[in-house]
C-alpha cells in the first residue's frame, strides 16, 4: 500500500489550489453567510473575535450593573446579596466565567428550563424551601424548650473547664434576642471548625450523673445538623438564584448588543448554524448547496469537540450510513482525531 500512499499524498499536495481546510467555526461562518434568511441572522454579518466579545460583554456587564445602582431592586437586590455573602471580585468571576468559555454550559442549563422559572429550579435543585428562615424557624422551635435548656445550662455549670464553657454559651444563647447570631453561637458548640457533630458535648462525670440531660443534648446536636443542612443548601440556593439574576440580565443584553451591531460571536456561529439543521429539510437543502454534498469529514483534536460540534457533525453525515443513497453512489467516510 506504500505506492498507492505516496501517490494520495502527491496528488492531496498538488490539489489545484491547495487543499481547504477550515475549522467547524469557520465551516459554521460559511453556512450562515450562505444562508442568512433561513438562519434568521442578519446578511453581511460580521464576526466578533475574542477581544471585542469580551468587551462587548464588559459593556453588558457594566450596564446591568448600573441599572442596579439606579434604582432596579431585582438586580440591586442580587448585586447587595452577593456583593455581601461573598466580594465584589468574586461577583466579577462569576459573571466572566458565566459569559466567557462557559456561555454553552448557561445555554444548556436555561434552555432546559422548559418554561420553568430558573429561580424555582435553583431552589428545588438544592432541596431547599424558598423564603423559608431555616434559623429563625429553628431558634422558635427551641423557645418552648426553655425549661430543658437551663436545666442543661445549669447541670454544664456544675462540671469541669468545658462542661463550664458549654454552660456559658447556653446562657449567652438564651439571652440572645438575634436569631442569627444564635444560632451560628450553637454552630459553634455543636459543630466542629470541620461543620461535623462534636463527639463530647459533655464530661462523663455529668453525663453519668444524668444521662437524661445528655439524650437531651444528642437530640439537639442531632436537630440542629438537620436544621444547619437546610440552612446551608438554602444559602447556596440564595446565593445561585442572586448570581443567575445578574447572569441573565447581562445575556441578554449581550445579545441585544450583537443584534443591533448585526456580529455574531463564535458560540453564536455553532448555535444558529444548529438551529437551521435542524430545521425540517434545511440540511438536506444545506448539503446540496454546499457543492452538492459532503462525502468525507475529518475531524481533528476531536477530544476538545463541544456537544453542540457534534451535534452539527451529527446532522451533517446523518445520512452517510443509512444504506445506499438514491442519488450518490460516492464512498462516505468520517475520519476522527484525538
Amino acid at each position: 500500500d506504500l505506492p498507492k500512499a505516496r501517490r494520495l499524498f502527491a496528488q492531496a499536495l498538488e490539489t489545484p489550489g491547495g487543499l481547504k481546510v477550515l475549522t467547524l467555526h469557520a465551516f459554521c461562518q460559511i453556512v450562515l453567510t450562505r444562508f442568512p434568511i433561513e438562519a434568521q441572522v442578519a446578511p453581511g454579518f460580521e464576526v466578533l473575535d475574542e477581544a471585542s466579545a469580551r468587551a462587548l460583554i464588559a459593556e453588558a456587564r457594566q450596564a446591568v450593573l448600573e441599572r442596579a445602582g439606579a434604582g432596579d431592586s431585582v438586580l440591586a437586590q442580587a448585586v447587595a446579596h452577593l456583593a455581601t455573602e461573598t466580594s465584589e471580585a468574586r461577583l466579577n468571576d462569576l459573571l466572566q466565567v458565566a459569559l466567557g468559555n462557559d456561555r454553552r454550559k448557561m445555554d444548556r442549563f436555561f434552555e432546559g428550563l422548559r418554561g420553568e422559572a430558573f429561580e424555582d429550579a435553583v431552589w428545588r435543585a438544592h432541596g431547599a424551601e424558598r423564603g423559608r428562615n431555616v434559623a429563625g424557624d429553628f431558634c422558635a422551635a427551641l423557645g418552648r424548650e426553655i425549661a430543658q435548656l437551663r436545666a442543661a445550662r445549669d447541670w454544664l455549670a456544675g462540671g469541669g473547664k468545658t462542661d463550664a464553657d458549654s454552660g456559658v454559651l447556653l446562657t449567652e444563647f438564651l439571652a440572645l434576642e438575634s436569631v442569627p447570631e444564635g444560632f451560628t453561637l450553637l454552630r459553634g458548640w455543636l459543630l466542629t471548625q470541620s461543620g461535623l457533630p462534636r463527639k463530647k458535648l459533655a464530661s462523663k462525670a455529668l453525663s453519668d450523673a444524668r444521662p437524661d440531660l445528655l439524650a437531651f443534648l444528642t437530640d439537639l446536636q442531632a436537630r440542629f445538623c438537620g436544621a444547619e443542612d437546610r440552612h446551608r443548601a438554602a444559602r447556596a440556593a440564595a446565593l445561585a438564584e442572586a448570581a443567575l439574576t445578574l447572569i441573565a440580565a447581562v445575556r441578554k443584553d449581550y445579545a441585544a448588543a450583537k443584534a443591533r451591531r448585526g456580529v455574531l460571536d463564535y458560540d453564536d456561529l455553532i448555535e444558529k448554524t444548529l438551529a437551521l439543521l435542524n430545521k425540517s429539510k434545511a440540511a438536506q437543502w444545506v448539503l446540496f448547496k454546499l457543492d452538492n454534498g459532503i462525502d468525507h469529514i475529518l475531524i481533528d483534536e476531536a477530544q476538545d469537540t463541544s456537544p453542540e460540534q457534534w451535534a452539527i457533525v451529527r446532522k451533517l453525515t446523518e445520512e452517510f450510513f443509512a444504506g445506499q443513497g438514491k442519488e450518490r453512489q460516492a464512498r462516505r467516510t468520517i475520519f476522527a482525531v484525538g
